[in-house]
């Protein structure tokens, strides 16, 4: 027989909540006969609902547990073992009885997180509050780790003394600890609370800490509330205090000289001495000392007397009735009169409401309930109205008081015009409202809206115009030329100065030497030489003329010179004959004096004899003369040399 240790605990006992088919012995049996004498069986005698035997090999067996076990059955087993051979005519057996002690299944015992807790609270805690929490935690299973809390002891340390004060502390099933009583700083300055807890195990186990709680003093402060005209007597509120040693009782007694309230030394109890009036004091402060003989407390005690609706609303500056006189000019709508009434009361016994009870039956006039506006619903068409206005608080049962108003109405011939009822005030709406315009701010409203406007609309001008301004710049920095307006004797002169510039020109000695050395006859030119006209003659400077040296001053030779226009990038180009949109100025030649005569020194067979170039009259200029008359050529014997061409003087 081998017993195996994996089902064995320290002790050598099997735990109760073992689990099922573990094995607890290995159990061998041998038998030295042969044939049937050595065929062996095992059996269990008893304990065979809890365990049984399983072969494993020939003569090897195991004891397991086919059963729970359980220390309310059996706190240990006696297994009576039997092995028998099947030998004839006797057979033979062995036996063996196995002592198994069963260990109960709660082996860990709980265990807090701290073992000592240090509480610091305030003596204002109230009774019920939870002032600490503990935790606690068991390694076992079941309800081997349900865990119970209880306060075990606790002990006040004052002047030397002990004091057993375990009803003052409570702990629920979580843990939490509260306070069951008032505590007081100056009485209990601190606690050593012991905490106990124990599991649910058949046999329970405990695990202990201690709580060590400090009182703090705070401003002890009770607020208390009664209603007004409570008869004498009446119980306001207690004061909880509890002694804590026998010996030295508490007591607490009123410092304020009073003769509204009285104070019970013992219990704490405050009480009312007479009826209290809540529109003569609303509140009171009282203050009290609680003490044990050697340690005193003060205490403030503050009362508020509560209202109840024991006051009817009164008119202020009427009494009973009050005479008005009104116009019948007056428009429909208006305020004729303003009625107020007060009531001492507070909250909604305090608010007053009025209303018109009698003497409007065409209804008139209207009363705004909330501020007692009485305004004109209709025309005043009698001399006489007698209202009764009623003003009523808004409590659960209302108090009410009444004013007879008596109008007299001044009629005036004739009477204005009525307005008409679409521009009717509601009643509802504030005195003053009597149309779009009528108010102050809305007119100052709409003006600043309109300056506003008229703003936006001139920075918009003002931006348009600059804008325009600046498109104009650029169109006359790409415009055309415009020339001035000249009277004619200054076109006249212009004209004539530039006629002489274009033909005063040093290129003519160098002609003239080589007509003087040249001996053949030059070509005729494709162009006639044209004679200006008898009016128009101009003189030629000293020292210039013809290649021949004859001087004529009413004849000039043509010549090739390109032509270069002065325009602008949006005019066409002057034709020379007065085609063109623009004319071109007196002061500008078509071709510049800088621009030199390039045709004048080609060779003679790519010379090109175009047209004529005539200027453009301009704006105030005398009209052209006729056309120039022909003159008949002549040929002449002329030396070229170097020279593309070359021209007689006749």
């Amino acid at each position: 027989m081998v017993l195996l240790p994996d089902a064995f605990d320290k002790q050598g006992k099997i735990p109760e909540d073992t689990i099922l088919n573990t094995g607890v012995a290995l159990v061998t049996v041998k038998d030295s006969d042969s044939g049937l004498n050595g065929l062996v069986t095992v059996t269990l005698q008893h304990h065979k609902q809890d365990f049984g035997l399983q072969e494993m090999f020939a003569g090897k067996y195991i004891l397991k547990i086919t059963q729970p076990l359980s220390l309310d059955r059996h706190a240990q087993y006696k297994i009576k073992i039997v092995a028998e051979d099947k030998g004839k005519p006797l057979s033979q057996k062995s036996s063996y009885i196995l002592l198994v002690k069963l260990a109960d299944s709660n082996r860990h015992a709980p265990r807090f997180a701290q073992k000592v807790y240090d509480v610091t609270i305030t003596d204002d805690v109230t009774p019920g509050a939870v002032m600490a929490r503990t935790t606690a935690t068991d390694e076992d299973d079941g309800r081997n780790s349900e865990l119970t809390y209880s306060v075990e002891s606790a002990r006040v340390d004052r002047n030397g003394s002990v004091q057993d004060l375990t009803e003052w502390f409570g702990i629920d099933n979580a843990g939490q600890v509260f306070v069951r009583v008032k505590l007081w700083c100056a009485f209990t300055p601190s606690f050593i609370v012991n905490i106990d807890v124990r599991d649910d195990g058949r046999v329970p186990r405990h695990g202990k800490t201690v709580l060590k709680i400090f009182v703090k003093c705070s401003q002890h402060i009770h607020n208390f509330s009664v209603a007004e005209n409570k008869p004498e007597g009446t119980e306001i509120g207690k004061i909880p205090f509890t002694s804590v040693a026998p010996d030295k009782p508490l007591h607490v007694r009123l410092l304020t000289n009073t003769t509204a309230f009285a104070l019970d030394e013992r219990k704490g109890i405050l009480t009312t001495t007479s009826i209290l009036d809540r529109e003569f004091n609303s509140s009171y402060s009282l203050t009290a000392v609680l003490s044990d003989g050697s340690v005193e407390m003060d205490i403030i005690l503050n009362v508020i007397v509560g209202d109840i609706n024991d006051n009817a609303p009164v008119f202020v500056g009427m009494l009973g009735s009050h005479n008005i006189t009104l116009s019948n000019a007056l428009f429909i709508g208006e305020t004729v009169f303003k009625v107020q009434a007060i009531d001492k009361d507070s909250g909604s016994n305090g608010l007053v409401q009025y209303s018109i009870v009698s003497g409007n039956d065409r209804r008139v006039f209207h009363i705004n309930e909330r501020n007692g506006k009485i305004s004109l619903e209709k025309e005043l068409g009698e001399k006489a109205y007698t209202l009764t206005i009623r003003a009523a608080d808004s409590g659960f049962i209302e108090k009410e008081t009444f004013l007879r108003l008596i109008i007299s109405v001044n009629f005036i011939t004739p009477a204005p015009r009525p307005i008409p009822a679409t521009t009717k005030v509601d009643i509802g709406k504030t005195e003053g409202s009597e149309g779009f315009f009528s108010d102050t701010k809305m007119i100052i409203v709409v003006g600043a809206c309109a300056g506003f406007l008229l703003l936006i609309v001139c920075l918009i001008a003002v931006f348009c115009l600059k804008f325009k301004r600046r498109n104009s710049k650029e169109e006359d920095k790409r415009g055309s030329y415009h020339e001035p307006d000249i009277s004619r004797e200054d076109a006249l002169k212009a004209s004539k100065k530039m006629f002489h510039q274009a033909t005063s020109n040093r290129r003519q000695e160098a002609e003239e030497f080589v007509f003087n050395t040249r001996k053949q006859p030059i070509d005729e030119s494709p162009n006639p030489i044209r004679k200006m006209h008898p009016t128009m003659t101009y003189q030629a400077p000293p020292g210039t003329g013809s290649p021949t040296g004859n001087s004529h001053p009413d004849m000039y030779y043509p010549f090739e010179q390109p032509v270069v226009e002065y325009h602008s990038s949006e005019d066409e180009l002057d034709s020379g004959r007065g085609g063109s949109s623009r004319g071109s100025s007196p002061y500008c030649a078509h071709s510049p004096p800088s621009k030199k005569r390039e045709n004048d020194w080609r060779p003679l067979n790519q010379v090109k004899y175009p047209a004529p170039q005539y200027r453009v009259r301009s704006p105030g200029m005398p009209p052209p003369p006729p056309p120039y008359e022909d003159v008949q050529r002549q040929r002449a014997f002329v030396t070229v040399s170097g020279v593309t061409h070359s021209t007689t003087d006749l």
